[in-house]
C-alpha cells in the first residue's frame, strides 16, 4: 500500500496519505524542466540540493528552499538567485563581522540596500534589499503567519513583516528594488500551475494503490500537463496574442482541454499547421479561455513589465 511510503501524519494507520510533488519551471521558455514525487516528510530544504543550477541561471524560489549552502551553491555555479528573507538567517557586517540587527537598521533607516556577509564558513556575500509595505499588507502577513505557524511567531519576526525584504546575488548596478520585486512576483506562476492541477486534474482523488501504480498515474498526468502547457498553451498564447490581442489564461486552457479531450488533437494540428492565419479551433480556444477584462495585470503583462524596456 502506498500509504506507508507517502504517510504524512505520524499515526500508526493514517487514512489520508500525502505525496510531495516538486517541479522546476522555466519562465522564459514556458517549459517544465524537472518533476519529483517524494514522501511528504521530505521538506524543501532537503530537496533543494537536488535541483540543478547552471551558469547564467536566475533562480526564483520560495523561502522554504533558502539555506546558506544553497546561496553558496549559486555563487559557485555563477548563477543568481532571489529569495525572500528569513528572520532566522544570521547576517554579519561585511567589515566588522559583527551580527547585524536587521530590525534595528530598518527602524532607523526605513529602507535598505547593502551588502552583508552570511554566517557560514566561506563568509558568502549577499545583498539585502528592503522597502516598507502598507499597514494593510503587513497586518495580513502577520495574520497568515500566526494562522500557519506551529508556534506563535516572535515579536521581531512579526515586526519585520512591515517590510518586503529580499536576499539576492544580483548587484545593485544590475537590478534595483523594483526589478527584484517584479521578477520575484513572477514566482506566483508556479502557484497558478499547481492551482490548475488541483482544480482540474484531481490529484487528490486517487484510490489506494501501490507505490508503483501511484507513480505511473502521477507521471502520466505530468505528461498530459506538458502537452497542455508546453505544446498547446504556450504556442497558442502567442498566436492568439498576435491575431486577436487577447491574453490566454493557463487555468482556463487546462480546464477546457480536460472537458473537451476530443478537441486536443484538433488544437495541436491547428498549431502545427499555422502559417500566419489563425484557424477555427484557435479562435474557439481564444473565445473560451482568454482572460476576463480586469484592472489587475495578468502574468504575461507582469512578465513584460519586468523584462521589457
Amino acid at each position: 500500500m502506498f500509504c506507508f511510503f507517502f504517510r504524512g501524519l505520524q499515526t500508526p494507520s493514517p487514512s489520508v496519505c500525502n505525496a510531495r510533488i516538486k517541479c522546476v519551471y522555466d519562465l522564459i521558455t514556458e517549459s517544465f524542466i524537472y518533476f519529483t514525487i517524494d514522501s511528504y516528510t521530505k521538506n524543501d530544504q532537503e530537496a533543494a540540493p537536488e535541483l540543478t543550477i547552471e551558469k547564467g541561471d536566475l533562480v526564483i524560489r520560495d523561502r522554504g528552499y533558502l539555506t546558506l549552502k544553497e546561496i553558496e551553491r549559486h555563487w559557485t555555479a555563477e548563477a543568481d538567485c532571489i529569495y525572500r528573507h528569513q528572520s532566522n538567517i544570521v547576517l554579519l557586517d561585511s567589515q566588522t563581522k559583527e551580527r547585524i540587527n536587521l530590525l534595528t537598521e530598518l527602524q532607523s533607516k526605513k529602507q535598505l540596500d547593502f551588502e552583508v556577509t552570511l554566517n557560514n564558513e566561506k563568509g558568502t556575500k549577499i545583498r539585502i534589499v528592503a522597502l516598507p509595505v502598507s499597514d494593510e499588507i503587513a497586518n495580513r502577513r502577520r495574520m497568515k503567519a500566526k494562522k500557519e505557524a506551529k508556534k506563535e511567531p516572535g515579536k521581531e519576526c512579526l515586526a519585520l513583516m512591515s517590510w518586503s525584504i529580499f536576499m539576492t546575488t544580483i548587484s545593485r548596478q544590475d537590478a534595483d528594488y523594483n526589478f527584484l520585486f517584479k521578477v520575484y512576483s513572477l514566482r506566483w506562476r508556479i502557484e497558478i500551475i499547481f492551482k490548475s492541477w488541483k482544480s482540474n486534474m484531481e490529484f487528490s482523488k486517487i484510490h489506494n494503490v501501490s507505490k508503483k501504480q501511484l507513480s505511473l498515474i502521477l507521471y502520466a498526468r505530468f505528461i498530459m500537463i506538458i502537452i497542455y502547457i508546453q505544446y498547446i498553451f504556450s504556442p497558442a498564447r502567442m498566436i492568439i496574442k498576435k491575431h486577436q490581442k487577447r491574453g490566454l489564461s493557463m487555468i482556463k486552457v487546462v480546464r477546457y482541454l480536460i472537458k473537451n479531450a476530443s478537441k486536443i488533437i484538433q488544437v495541436v494540428k491547428a498549431i502545427e499547421s499555422y502559417k500566419g492565419k489563425i484557424g477555427y479551433h484557435l479562435i474557439t480556444l481564444a473565445r473560451y479561455c482568454s482572460y476576463d477584462k480586469r484592472v489587475r495585470p495578468n502574468f504575461e503583462q507582469d512578465f513584460d513589465i519586468a523584462f521589457l524596456p
